[in-house]
């Protein structure tokens, strides 16, 4: 999860029936009260040597990216398309702090023909439930 003054991110993921992907859920709800859903498909693509995925919001956008392992993380090349017909490219960088808490952080980041700011989230793995 993250949490912050303009809203929460819950985020889940389980391993595809057949292993192959793993699969993302996440529910992001603003300040405001208004939330959004979107799943995520990450894999192995043996034509580019490098795992990619998917990103699908419930609102029709869409986003894809390309993976590259460093030695603290992962560098995401993304790109998108809104649902409006916009599209987005940004990089992300994806660090682990410890075993429960990870950053992300978004830079080159273009809306369109805008230069949007960067950002920087962490994002806490949800404590057990009770009894679990």
């Amino acid at each position: 999860i993250n949490e912050g003054a303009d809203g929460k991110v819950a985020i889940t993921y389980r391993w595809s029936d057949d292993k192959n992907y793993l699969l993302g859920d996440y529910q992001m709800t603003a300040a405001d009260g208004t939330s959004r859903t979107s799943t995520q498909r990450i894999g192995w693509d043996p034509s580019q040597g490098r795992f990619r995925s998917w990103l699908f919001d419930a609102d029709g956008g869409f986003a894809e990216g390309a993976w590259t392992v460093v030695e603290d993380g992962v560098v995401i090349k993304s790109s998108s398309v809104n649902p409006d017909g916009s599209t987005a490219t940004a990089t992300l960088n994806i660090t682990t702090k410890d075993k429960d808490h990870f950053t992300i952080e978004g830079t080159d980041r273009v809306v369109g023909d805008t230069l949007d700011e960067d950002f920087e989230i962490t994002v806490t793995r949800r404590p057990p439930t009770a009894g679990k």
